[in-house]
């Protein structure tokens, strides 16, 4: 396949992908670039306890910095289309501590939280969906698989769930979390650590 002639609308179709997502974490870590991105971040006033999606997150740089202050009851997601960048933000996220079970809990986390389940709401109505949503969002706000008080607030909604009396089964987004976690293992960058 020929390199694109715009490298950041398609980067894995670039020579050096890889020298790519290098450079991005290089250029990121330059006392210019840190400066600048404080300053745009202070600018958007990100509070701790924050939930924040960054869209075209490439390498992870600015998503690393978010997750910062938004702290431990916070949460940030970061998607990007390039499998490249997206497998370095993931290893530099399991440097910074989470494993990739627990990012795939947090991914699964943050679908439930933002989109409510249309299999739920297909059986039960759209408030029932919402309030998985909802403890989706707290489980999140606990901390997530970071945290202790995350852990047991996800254990709680884990057992609410999988309970023989619950009819709310969030199908769709479990269905949509594994379809992404299927496509890393095909495109192999499911690595073990």
């Amino acid at each position: 396949m020929a390199p694109h002639p715009d490298p950041w609308r398609a980067v894995d179709r670039q020579p050096d992908p890889a020298g790519f997502a290098r450079m991005m974490e290089s250029r990121g870590r330059t006392p210019t670039q840190v400066r600048v991105r404080r300053r745009f971040l202070r600018f958007c006033r990100i509070e701790p306890g924050w939930r924040v999606l960054e869209v075209g997150s490439g390498s992870g740089v600015v998503a690393r910095d978010l997750a910062a202050l938004v702290g431990p009851r916070g949460h940030v997601t970061g998607v990007d289309k390039s499998r490249v960048l997206t497998a370095a933000a993931r290893r530099a996220a399991r440097e910074a501590g989470l494993d990739w079970s627990g990012a795939v809990v947090e991914a699964y986390l943050a679908v439930l939280a933002a989109l409510p389940d249309t299999h739920i709401a297909r059986k039960l109505g759209p408030a029932e969906a919402e309030e998985v949503s909802r403890r989706a969002a707290e489980v999140q706000a606990a901390g997530g698989v970071r945290t202790d008080r995350g852990r047991r607030a996800l254990a709680a909604l884990d057992a609410a769930l999988r309970s023989p009396d619950n009819r709310r089964n969030p199908g769709t987004t479990a269905d949509l979390t594994c379809a992404a976690v299927f496509v890393v293992i095909l495109e192999g960058n499911w690595h073990r650590h």
